[in-house]
């Protein structure tokens, strides 16, 4: 029976009739994310539960996987974030494979307290567990055609040193429209690192299948092999394992269950089942060159796919069109050091923040201000303009938040709230909500029109350094100083995940219009592209010689611009993460660089007291 399941798990009564939106029992919401709802549990464990969903965002299959995990930790301190960093990471590289026909595409990751989902694609077909209690035991030549078919995958997976450690005929699904094998379930799935490889870790994955170094927690790739090769002797004998292992003599009897098999064949599944490492094939390719020197005859199924090959672009796989060109449009001086800056949405004007404490109107071309609005006790640290351009929202060092009517030069609001810097702020593009962070750890959402303080969320640990918020008004990341990214969903008031984190303070972010990709910069010198529903990466972006201090994607999300402490501006194509060129004309750290809404005017605001405008040059 299809119920709505609640995705709070202590939830003293879980389900839900159909059509609830919100949990009748605990009020929670029913739906993770505001996109997948109608669960129905089909399987699970103490520690993991799985649900068959829907994804209510697409219009053709909506059906999907959604595996929930309950972190080991036992309490909300290191211990358990630890845990939920190392299932980012994981996440994220589990969205990189994605991308081979053979392997579940990820979809998305959530957090909810102390449990994580992942949402996978949905795989038709029948997994060979229930092929081999449905049809009978498998013959030589199905175990020779499942490994044509499966190892391809399998050194695919460990190419990106990814160690699967629970394969298991279940795991394994023959896909109804094509007949090729697909692995699935990723909850045991693991990066191997070469730090992992020096620790004890979990011992996940299931018992009968399990090499004896995994049991320790000792996982490594001829672990994998391993449970291939108990995988086969299940197929083969219709018997569990445990039926087929005599553990005195730690030896396994399946030849004289079996049927008719060719003795190469037979040799190379006993290689694979040797419970010493050293006596066990070591990678797929040795399984693959053994095979080949016995005279196996492996065929063309499967082992021509590369990893290059399967692996997709990950943004797009049509050539992007080439960037755009900037050209010098303007420079005026300010004054002081410029924090910040903000720019109409019309191109016509742009505005200024620095450490004066004074927000200056700008129109390029013109060597004074249109305007300055004086309120700050102290510097500015963000600015923001509404889209139809009639009020600016300015953040300062005094802890506030103001709000001002350019065209008579007046300050409309203060808006109090924060206890620290007001670092970042941005408005909603229907000019309804503004979002400011602040070095309190507020991140807090306002009332455009009347100045009322919506709801404050409260989870990062670190100052906010940088915020988004997408085109859609409803997805909205943040970034702080310890590196981590959160996305958020601004209707529900809801945490949806956090990003594996840069290993030091970020300094900005931005999304895609189509609020599918996300990037990020850090004081460690790193830029990513990433999926924001994965976390995995697209690219890491790398020409600046000091770090990323302002990011800006283009209205038609091909172009990044980023601005550096090395007091340069870099134009990217964000499908290739290859930089087109570079501008120069400052000659101290860019704090801060803003684009007009129809791409047109971009500018630029640096310690060197001076603010440039750089007009793109149509063609």
């Amino acid at each position: 029976m299809t119920v709505n399941y609640c995705c709070n798990p202590t939830c003293p009564n879980p389900q839900n009739p159909d059509g609830a939106t919100f949990c009748l029992y605990c009020g929670s919401r029913l739906l993770l994310g505001d996109r997948y709802g109608a669960f129905s549990q089909i399987g699970g464990g103490s520690l993991s539960t799985t649900y068959l969903a829907v994804d209510t965002y697409k219009l053709i299959d909506r059906r999907c996987i959604i595996k929930g995990f309950v972190a080991a930790g036992k309490d909300m301190g290191h211990e358990l974030e630890y845990e939920r960093e190392v299932f980012r990471q994981e996440a994220a590289r589990l969205g990189e494979v994605g991308r081979h026909p053979q392997l579940p595409d990820l979809y998305a990751y959530f957090e909810r307290g102390d449990r994580h989902y992942l949402v996978q694609e949905f795989i038709n077909g029948r997994n060979l567990l229930q092929q081999v209690q449905e049809d009978g035991t498998f013959s030589e030549g199905d175990i020779r055609s499942l490994l044509e078919d499966f190892l391809p995958v399998l050194q695919f997976l460990h190419d990106h040193q990814i160690i699967h450690r629970d394969i298991k005929p279940s795991n394994l699904i023959r896909r109804t429209r094509d007949r090729r094998i697909v692995l699935v379930d990723y909850g045991a799935a693991k990066q191997l690192t070469p730090a992992a490889m020096l620790e004890t870790g979990t011992t996940i994955g299931s018992a009968e299948y399990t090499a004896p170094e995994q049991l320790y927690g000792k996982a490594i790739f001829a672990s994998d092999l391993y449970s291939l090769g108990v995988t086969c002797i299940h197929l083969l004998t219709g018997l569990r394992p445990f039926e087929l292992f005599d553990s005195q003599s730690r030896r396994w009897f399946w030849r004289s269950v079996a049927g008719p098999i060719n003795n190469e064949l037979a040799n190379l599944i006993d290689r694979l089942l040797q419970a010493d490492v050293g006596d066990r094939f070591q990678s797929v390719g040795d399984v693959i060159q053994h095979g080949i020197q016995c005279g196996i005859q492996w065929g063309n199924q499967g082992l021509g796919i590369s990893s290059t090959e399967a692996a997709a672009l990950p943004v797009t796989q049509i050539p992007p069109p080439p960037a755009p060109i900037w050209s010098a449009a303007g420079t005026v001086q300010t004054g002081a050091a410029v924090n910040a800056v903000a720019v109409a949405a019309d191109g016509r004007w742009a505005v200024s923040g620095g450490d004066e404490g004074t927000v200056q109107c700008w129109q390029p071309g013109q060597s004074l201000p249109l305007v300055s609005l004086k309120g700050h006790h102290g510097a500015i640290a963000s600015l923001a303009i509404t889209p139809d351009g009639r009020r600016i929202a300015s953040g300062g060092w005094d802890q506030t938040i103001r709000l001002w009517d350019p065209t008579s030069g007046k300050e409309t609001h203060v808006l109090s709230g924060h206890t620290g810097v007001v670092a970042a702020l941005t408005i909603s593009s229907d000019g309804r909500l503004l979002v400011s962070g602040g070095t309190d750890r507020q991140l807090c959402l306002w009332d455009l029109a009347s100045g009322a303080l919506l709801h404050q969320f409260t989870e990062h640990r670190a100052a906010i350094t940088a915020i988004a918020l997408g085109s859609d008004n409803q997805t909205l990341v943040s970034a702080d100083a310890s590196g981590l990214v959160i996305v958020w969903q601004v209707g529900t008031r809801e945490r949806l995940r956090s990003l594996s984190s840069h290993s030091a303070a970020l300094l900005a972010i931005a999304l895609t219009p189509d609020s599918q990709t996300v990037i990020s910069s850090s004081v460690d010198m790193q830029t990513q592209v990433r999926d924001l529903h994965t976390g995995g990466l697209y690219h890491r972006l790398s020409g600046h010689l000091l770090p990323v201090s302002a990011i800006a994607a283009s209205p038609d999300g091909q172009t990044l611009i980023t601005g550096s402490h090395d007091s340069s501006l870099a134009v990217w194509a964000i499908a290739t993460g290859k930089s087109a060129y570079t501008l120069y004309g400052h000659s101290a750290p860019i704090n801060a660089i803003a684009l007009s809404a129809d791409g047109g005017l971009l500018v630029s605001g640096s310690r060197d007291q001076t603010l440039r405008f750089w007009r793109q040059q149509r063609a």
